[in-house]
């Protein structure tokens, strides 16, 4: 012998099946912690946020009209062009909005050459969704914005100079001239 050392392959087999078995025990330990699965779930979230604009094909466009003034009771009637004008904008769909108008000269219109001399007005408006349906109006929206939900992406403002009352009570020839501001919060 060799000092009390018996190589493995004189036991009989023995030593080598038992490093076999221990072997394989670890082979399929390790595959087993391989195979298991671990499982969490997690959410996407997606904010669109409320938006509107004026488009620009028509932001700039007036209201002028002349009025023809009779002196006798104070009254007026359109003679040429309109007090109307129609202003499109568009919302993402579901947007809650509010329109609001401002007047440099407190919603009056103020004579030309001479600023003793005004016509005070209001602006009634509608607003109308791509179907024509009212989803908005005010008596003068100066005073009472406009608050609504869009409907719909394509939306109109309709805008009408209304209520024009002459101070002093006999006015001015010449012309008469505001500037109006049409702002939409969303």
């Amino acid at each position: 012998m060799n000092g009390g050392f018996t190589p493995c392959y004189q036991l009989g087999g023995r030593a080598m099946r038992k490093i076999l078995t221990a072997g394989g025990v670890l082979v399929i330990t390790a595959l087993a912690i391989a195979a298991t699965n671990i499982n969490d779930d997690f959410h996407i979230n997606v904010n669109i946020p409320d938006y509107c604009q004026f488009s620009s094909a028509n932001l700039n466009e007036d209201i002028s009209f002349t009025i023809e003034y009779n002196i006798n009771d104070n009254s007026h009637r359109i003679k040429s062009g309109s007090n109307t004008n129609n202003y499109q904008f568009n919302c993402i769909q579901g947007s809650t909005f509010s329109i609001s108008a401002t007047s440099i000269n407190d919603g009056k219109l103020v004579h030309e050459n001479d600023s003793n001399y005004y016509i005070t007005y209001q602006l009634n408006a509608n607003v109308q969704d791509s179907n024509y349906n009212t989803i908005g109006q005010s008596s003068d929206l100066f005073t009472t914005p406009i608050n609504a939900v869009a409907q719909d992406q394509n939306l109109n403002l309709g805008i009408n100079a209304v209520n024009l009352i002459s101070f002093p009570s006999n006015p001015l020839a010449g012309n008469y001239t505001d500037t109006v501001t049409l702002t939409i919060s969303y």
